[in-house]
């Protein structure tokens, strides 16, 4: 099984620039700084509903998986 480096780390760099992004405009806002509030921010800049945060975390994973090539844990869906 061979890793695909480079949709690894594109993937990991997109996550964590998103993570980048929240935790500094919510610092810059004086808010708190939690995961809860990271996910909470990012689901809002993503339209989910407050009540729809795992959904947003899951829609996310399922992207990310359906990218991955299988040998290293992607899925296919149709």
């Amino acid at each position: 099984m061979e890793l695909d480096i480079e949709f690894t780390m594109a993937a990991y760099d997109a996550a964590a620039t998103r993570v980048g992004d929240a935790v500094l405009k919510l610092n810059h806002n004086g808010q708190d700084v939690s995961k809860d509030a990271i996910v909470g921010y990012l689901a809002e800049q993503r339209g989910y509903a407050d009540n729809d945060k795992e959904k947003m975390v899951l829609d996310l994973a399922l992207r990310l998986f359906k990218g991955m090539p299988q040998e290293v844990g992607g899925i296919m869906v149709d």
